[in-house]
């Protein structure tokens, strides 16, 4: 698949073939009220599974601060190799994000 405006390529990326395949996931900003509407798309991403199937995340603004702390806390989330469902999402994920946000208690769902 070849590159088109308006992607660009990151210093570093290979050309050949094209952008790479693979589910990416774009978060947008606004804040922390973007940080916790992406805390609960990310939240019912890992119910489905579809966590370790994205290849690769773009983001600004309040959406880089769960992206950051998604990529920080990565190897910690305990992804089941069968079900691809993350086992600490909600201490490794949630949790730090609540808190941040003001809340103490991730026992609400979004």
């Amino acid at each position: 698949m070849p590159v088109v405006p308006p992607v660009v390529t990151i210093p570093g990326d290979s050309t050949r073939g094209g952008a790479s395949a693979g589910i990416a996931l774009c978060l947008s900003g606004g804040g922390y009220r973007a940080m916790l509407f992406h805390l609960g798309a990310l939240w019912r991403l890992n119910e489905w599974g579809y966590l370790p199937r994205i290849a690769r995340i773009s983001s600004v603004s309040g959406g880089s601060i769960i992206a950051a702390t998604l990529g920080a806390r990565w190897k910690r989330l305990a992804i089941d190799a069968t079900t691809g469902i993350a086992e600490r999402f909600e201490t490794e994920l949630a949790a730090p994000i609540c808190e941040l946000a003001g809340g103490r208690s991730t026992s609400r769902r979004f």
